[in-house]
């Protein structure tokens, strides 16, 4: 008898909800939050950048070539970096592929492979 009283409950909250309203400029929102997103990853990209060439500086004026242990750790940061920005270059990538204006069921169908599987689960 509990779990029915609870059932009803949520179902008499859930019909009680009102009804998503999408907004009459819904695709230029999505367009300005798509522009805001490249932009914060272009300035995440040249921080990345600017990190690497000043560990390769570094690793340059420190010498490290001669010290085994400093070598392998510099290279691991540097390497990191590295792989970092090609993520995010690959992700700028895709997010120029996507088209804001077309709907879900098309938008789902057009994701790259990895994303696809997440979203059509």
């Amino acid at each position: 008898m509990f779990k029915m009283e609870k059932f009803e409950e949520l179902k008499s909250e859930w019909a009680g909800q009102s009804s998503a309203i999408i907004p009459e400029e819904g695709v230029q929102t999505i367009i300005e939050k798509m522009k805001k997103i490249k932009g914060k990853q272009r300035s995440t990209n040249i921080i990345l950048a600017m990190t690497c060439i000043v560990l390769i500086g570094f690793f340059v004026y420190i010498s490290a070539y001669q010290f085994r242990t400093v070598m392998i750790g510099l290279l691991l940061m540097i390497g990191a970096l590295v792989v970092r920005i090609v993520l995010e270059l690959l992700s700028i990538n895709t997010i120029n592929k996507l088209d804001a204006s077309e709907d879900a069921i098309n938008f789902k169908i057009r994701l790259p492979a990895p994303l696809a599987a997440l979203y059509l689960r």
